[in-house]
């Protein structure tokens, strides 16, 4: 990310949050330790959005478009995934709307302040981004910008490089026996835990003991086999 790029999206930080100050002011809202967690708890989200778009007219402009058009392309893109993923963030916290009694008081300013962020971060990264992104008045940064851009360049096209040749050659070879071992661990660990068996798993489990434990677990087979025994 270029440093023209990573200033405007990190801007999108205090934007949202001087912004749902607009939104709050509507409302019963105070400033306390309720409310300042829940802008701690919005502050690793919040920026998301901001960095996807940003990101994508990056992509844009990078492939030839003007900045203009690589900011239209880029937010267009992107916007149907960006709102969603917004909506389902404020899904997560509504359900503390309807808390209900005295920590229902309590825990009701969490949703509202989310959703007054949220609502502002989405905003400033549909809108007030690619405004910003799709305007450049100067092509080549000043002193010592230049220098920091020109390492970030080289860096990121030694990285494509890599991922291209390198990391892309290695994926299809391993993918589908790395998967396969995950997923061996993943049950044999499991049902050895299922059976009592500790964390080694039931990798060297015998069928018999296997049959034992699915036995001992289940109490309808348990019964059976003791029932046959007395007779």
């Amino acid at each position: 990310m270029e440093t023209r790029l990573a200033f405007w999206v990190s801007l999108g930080i205090p934007i949202s949050f001087m912004g749902s100050f607009i939104f709050l002011s509507a409302t019963d809202f105070s400033i306390n330790m309720i409310s300042m967690f829940a802008f701690i708890v919005t502050l690793g989200i919040v920026v998301d959005d901001a960095v996807v778009v940003g990101e994508n007219i990056y992509h844009w402009r990078r492939k030839g478009l003007p900045t203009l058009q690589a900011a239209v392309a880029g937010t267009r893109e992107v916007a149907m995934p960006v709102v969603f993923s917004v909506l389902t963030n404020l899904v997560a916290f509504m359900p503390l709307m309807f808390v209900p009694g005295f920590m229902g008081k309590i825990f009701k300013v969490i949703p509202l302040v989310v959703a007054a962020v949220f609502g502002v971060s989405l905003i400033e990264s549909l809108f007030i981004l690619p405004a910003h992104l799709g305007h450049r008045t100067r092509q080549t940064p000043i002193w010592p910008l230049n220098y920091l851009e020109r390492w970030q360049e080289r860096f990121s096209q030694a990285f494509e490089r890599f991922v291209r040749n390198r990391y892309g050659d290695f994926l299809p070879s391993w993918s589908g026996s790395a998967m396969a071992c995950c997923l061996r661990h993943f049950f044999d660990v499991g049902f050895g835990r299922l059976c009592g068996l500790g964390a080694h798993g039931a990798g060297d489990v015998s069928p018999k003991r296997v049959g034992l434990c699915l036995r001992f677990r289940n109490p309808a087979l348990r019964d059976g086999r003791g029932a046959a025994e007395k007779h």
